[in-house]
């Protein structure tokens, strides 16, 4: 049986070698680099059920505060939103 843990680990490798400090996840980094099968065979393997059982508590901050900010964004109805907050469109010549 092959090494699934280091069958995914060259494939994201080979992917982006920075994988590890870009990506928030495992998965997040096996959807990147478009490995989602290996990814679901892996997390099935010894392995992989620790990896979620270790994951499975942790908070997601980084989730958190982007639906905080989208959250914030004004309606389209506005001309401002969280966007272009500070930014002034450019004064029209004549």
């Amino acid at each position: 049986m092959a090494d699934l843990t280091l069958e995914l680990h060259e494939e994201l490798d080979a992917f982006d070698p920075a994988w590890k400090t870009k990506y928030p996840s495992i998965g997040h980094a096996a959807l990147a680099a478009n490995v989602t099968d290996l990814y679901a065979r892996w997390t099935r393997t010894e392995d992989g059920v620790k990896y979620l059982k270790s994951i499975r508590g942790v908070p997601d901050r980084v989730g958190d505060s982007r639906r905080e900010a989208e959250a914030a964004r004004a309606p389209s109805s506005l001309p401002f939103g969280y966007d272009n907050l500070g930014w002034l469109p450019a004064a029209k010549e004549e």
